[in-house]
């Protein structure tokens, strides 16, 4: 259930992963219609292939979305370092950014979204639903589902059918999609929906990712 790059021939071997093009599209979409400042911070953890790609789709869902939103990106150099993701963080919000994102785990994202509030600033969560560890900060979460690849292996395993491969979902297989919006911002909801179906649809694709 992570991301592959190859399979290696293996028979026995299947990824299931999601387009992190299409949760960085999400994620910059949402972040550009709430942004006052025309700025969203990127707090990531290490500049690994699923955090780049999720980088480049924020970048083009915010151009999209709003033109000439600039899109702050910091890493922390780590996936477990609190303090330091929090320092990033603040780091982003003194560049100018009022919405945040954590591009980095469960574990330390949380963090960030409180940092994020105490600075009165708003926060788009990430993976889960976020809004219980920051509810005055999150607008909206951009979910992960990959539990429904478990159920996909576990019927093709009973089935004998089972597939090798590499398959990454997108928002029309439902394993990528926001949560309802919160904070009165519901108000941008309709054209954040259009430009999400506009990359469900393959109208929008991030380009290089």
């Amino acid at each position: 259930m992570s991301d592959l790059s190859s399979t290696k021939g293996l028979k026995n071997v299947a990824s299931y992963s999601i387009d992190w093009c299409q949760l960085g599209f999400l994620q910059g979409v949402a972040g550009a219609f709430m942004s006052k400042t025309k700025t969203i911070g990127a707090v990531g953890a290490l500049p690994i292939l699923p955090a780049l790609r999720t980088i480049k789709g924020i970048q083009f869902g915010a151009q999209k979305a709003v033109p000439g939103t600039k899109v702050v990106v910091k890493h922390s150099g780590g996936f477990l370092d609190v303090q330091k993701a929090q320092e990033v963080a603040a780091a982003e919000i003194s560049d100018g950014a009022d919405v945040l994102v954590g591009i980095t785990n469960a574990v330390v994202s949380p963090q960030i979204a409180s940092r994020v509030q105490s600075a009165g600033k708003l926060y788009i969560g990430s993976y889960g639903d976020e809004s219980k560890y920051a509810p005055k900060a999150v607008i909206t979460s951009v979910l992960l589902k990959p539990g429904s690849g478990y159920q996909t292996v576990a019927d093709q395993v009973v089935s004998g059918t089972f597939k090798s491969g590499i398959f990454r979902k997108t928002v029309n297989d439902n394993y990528i999609g926001y949560t309802p919006f919160r904070l009165g911002l519901q108000k941008h909801a309709a054209a954040i929906t259009k430009l999400e179906k506009q990359i469900a649809s393959g109208q929008l694709k991030v380009p290089n990712c």
